[in-house]
């Protein structure tokens, strides 16, 4: 500091810097104050925001206290659930295959009756047409026989013919003889 300043003092510093430096002083103090007052309300937030999440945990160990009651409640329902479903399941199990078995046993019976009647079919067939066929046979021989009557009889009337014919030429002959009395 200059020495000649009239306000200077023995410590060095003039009464308007001091005068400055507690001005400053002051409004640092007022800062200060006002950073504890807002230290002091942010600490409150902070604290009742600890307690509202100190309640919030609570709420939710609540919660999953009751949620691990429900997924026992749940898992015992199932449990129950698929013991009942495994029953149902062999139950009808045990009915399909006991149908199997049936419808098997009918369908080997029908297969056997369908067999049996169409060997009777076949059995009665083959008689039957074996009786046609004989019966056809023996038709036919008659009408062979028949034929060659007819043919015997178309010789023995072919032979009457050829007779009946000389004898009409014959007596044709005897006319016209008689008719220029030749005879």
């Amino acid at each position: 500091m200059p020495a000649g300043d009239a306000d200077s003092r023995e410590d060095g510093y003039s009464s308007n810097e001091l005068i400055a430096l507690h001005s400053d002083v002051r409004h640092i103090q007022s800062d200060v104050t006002d950073l504890k007052a807002d230290v002091r309300s942010v600490n409150q937030r902070v604290d009742s925001l600890r307690d509202e999440v100190r309640s919030v945990n609570q709420r939710v160990d609540s919660l999953s206290s009751k949620v691990d009651a429900l997924r026992d409640k749940v898992d015992e329902k199932y449990g129950e659930l698929r013991n009942t479903i495994d029953a149902k399941y062999g139950e009808l199990r045990d009915k399909l295959e006991v149908l199997n078995k049936d419808v098997v046993t009918k369908l080997t019976e029908v297969r056997s009756t369908v067999a049996t009647q169409f060997a009777e079919v076949r059995n009665t067939s083959a008689t039957q047409f074996t009786d046609v066929r004989n019966n056809v046979a023996a038709q036919l021989t008659e009408v062979r026989k028949e034929i060659a009557g007819v043919s015997d009889k178309l010789g023995s009337a072919r032979l009457w013919a050829v007779l009946l014919l000389c004898a009409v030429a014959v007596q044709l002959l005897y006319v016209i003889a008689h008719g220029l009395k030749w005879l």
